[in-house]
């Protein structure tokens, strides 16, 4: 039955790595197959849902949506930035992307910074926003509340039976880890970032916009030129898309044909111009919400719209948005919008309806760059009551007086006392997903341990690592995880790490921790490719960065992470 298991483990990892399908119902249904199986009682199976450390986790995410909108970050991120002195604003903005990192959910953080990148104009965004990403990275390492990996991992260890993990239990190794990224981000980002010099002007010509010829047009039998398309103020006409043809460059004299798709760049803000032309119907007018609020966002590593074209996507119906533009990293994208494939990392326009916010799974799909609702942000005076009840939660559990659990339900219900949030925004922000992924990999490792399979593993790395004792499983651990890691994301690589983590500490007679911490510092290494970690993703096509600079900026930068790691492991978690 172990190998059954192991087998089941390698076409989950394979799956998590190259299937479209997403995480829920990959961790879902194995866990439901092995409950099929019996390799575990219905009775274990409910208690991973109910596990504190989870319940832990899904608190802080929900006061972190609150902390969130506190008007200190936003309104004081032009103090962040200073023209011509580039050291001085990298410094600035990664310590206040690792600090908050620490505190509050780093994609928010993220999020927040790169709107105040994309607003300057002292400093290219290419040179701030990858740097931002490892920030938030590296400062989610210091504290167990800093990034959801650690909470998931404190899951898991109370879930085996040990003491839950300390507020700062993370902080010796995590410091050091900020410190070093940072030594490594100011000496050399202005060398190894690319230079994308991109004005507000030609940002916005990185989108295309589609609009389709209707069969009355005027436009039709006309050119380019006496349609009036070289006249415009903010736009281009850059392609013409005739049935199977791509007509690019487009001349002057190009004459327009019933049903042509037009794709002009140019400023999104500007789409009421398309109107102004007879018969030119924009992509998706006809959902009827064209040309209200409109978005900016990034398509998730977990969305499930990956894959498919934008018009087969259904984000009338899902969303109540229709996308009006869309960019991907680098690269020139062209033809008919709607049959572009969605890929993760492409950042979109959307124009919202009212319910937007509303609608089921857009956390899932999107990480969202603008702001929807602006008024949502507290007051100074609230925001600084907000920060200072939650500071006072975490201290009170750092120095024992309650548990986190208990100081955290105590926070969330004051928020809703001060009315700071109610229940219907709970319910809309409730991370339905991470809980069913996080409970399934409880029991997934349950079986991993219980049915052997963990041990043959750990077997396994026995034969590998046999001559270098205890610190050769620590390393072997850490590498296998941080692989994991880069391949199928931080909190997946966890939760399967971890059952083989704690088994080769049992097998080896020796404390679990350092083996444990091993799992947790390499689930955050991820530097070296945009899809590992979301913020990677998240900056991917803002900063028009392309696979190739992930490399060569975040290997030297993985590098010197793990020797900090694998040196100080030993000595701040003795094996013993």
């Amino acid at each position: 039955m172990q190998y059954l298991v192991l087998i089941t483990i390698v076409l989950l990892i394979v799956a998590l790595a190259k299937s479209p399908v997403r995480p829920l119902y990959l961790f879902g249904g194995t866990l439901t197959f092995f409950y099929v199986l019996g390799l575990i009682t219905t009775e274990n199976l409910l208690r991973n849902y109910v596990n504190e450390g989870l319940a832990t986790l899904v608190l802080l995410l929900l006061i972190s949506s609150v902390l969130e909108n506190t008007v200190f970050v936003r309104r004081n991120s032009d103090l962040l930035f200073s023209k011509g002195r580039y050291r001085r604003s990298l410094f600035l903005t990664t310590l206040v992307t690792s600090f908050f990192s620490a505190l509050l959910n780093n994609t928010a953080v993220v999020a927040l910074m790169m709107g105040a990148v994309k607003r300057q104009e002292m400093v290219l965004p290419s040179k701030l926003l990858l740097p931002i990403s490892y920030a938030a990275i590296l400062g989610g390492t210091v504290t167990l509340i800093g990034t959801s990996t650690n909470l998931i991992i404190n899951s898991f260890v109370i879930g085996a039976g040990m003491p839950p993990l300390g507020m700062f239990d993370f902080a010796p190794i995590g410091v050091v880890l900020v410190i070093g990224g940072f030594l490594y981000m100011l000496l050399f980002s202005s060398r190894l970032l690319p230079e994308t010099r991109v004005d507000e002007r030609s940002d916005k010509l990185s989108y295309f916009i589609e609009a389709r010829v209707s069969d009355h047009s005027a436009l039709i039998g006309n050119s380019v030129i006496e349609n009036g398309f070289r006249n415009m103020r903010e736009l281009f006409l850059a392609e013409i898309v005739r049935g199977e043809r791509l007509i690019s460059p487009v001349t002057p004299s190009e004459v327009i044909e019933t049903g042509d798709a037009l794709v002009f760049t140019g400023n999104i803000q500007e789409i009421e111009e398309l109107r102004s032309f007879d018969g030119l119907e924009i992509f998706e007018e006809q959902s009827g919400i064209l040309g209200s609020n409109l978005v900016e966002v990034v398509v998730s590593h977990r969305s499930d719209l990956i894959g498919k074209r934008i018009k087969e996507a259904g984000f009338r119906s899902k969303f109540n948005a229709a996308v009006v533009a869309v960019r991907r990293g680098s690269h020139s994208l062209g033809g008919k919008l709607g049959l572009i494939r969605i890929e993760a990392g492409d950042q979109m326009i959307l124009s919202i309806g009212p319910d937007f916010k509303e609608r089921n799974d857009i956390e899932n799909n999107f990480y969202l760059i603008s702001a929807i609702n602006k008024s949502n942000l507290l007051s100074r005076r609230d925001s600084v009551l907000t920060i200072a009840l939650f500071v006072a939660a975490v201290v009170a559990s750092a120095v024992g007086l309650i548990s986190l659990f208990k100081a955290m339900l105590l926070v969330m219900l004051l928020f809703i006392m001060l009315k700071w949030s109610d229940l219907g925004r709970l319910k809309q922000q409730l991370p339905f997903e991470l809980i069913v992924i996080v409970g399934s990999a409880l029991g997934i490792a349950e079986v991993m341990i219980s049915s052997g399979a963990a041990m043959v593993l750990v077997n396994l790395i026995t034969e590998l690592f046999h001559g270098m004792g205890h610190h050769g499983y620590l390393i072997a651990i850490y590498l296998l995880t941080l692989m994991l890691t880069e391949a199928i994301t931080n909190n997946a690589a966890a939760a399967l790490m971890f059952p083989i983590a704690y088994a080769s500490a049992q097998s080896q007679g020796v404390d679990a921790m350092p083996f444990i911490m091993a799992v947790v510092y390499g689930a955050s290494a991820s530097f070296i490719t945009p899809y590992g970690y979301q913020t990677n993703l998240m900056v991917y096509s803002a900063g028009r960065y392309q696979f190739s600079d992930y490399v060569k900026y975040g290997i030297p930068m993985s590098i010197l992470y793990s020797a900090i790691v694998l040196t100080m492991l030993p000595i701040v978690f003795p094996i013993g």
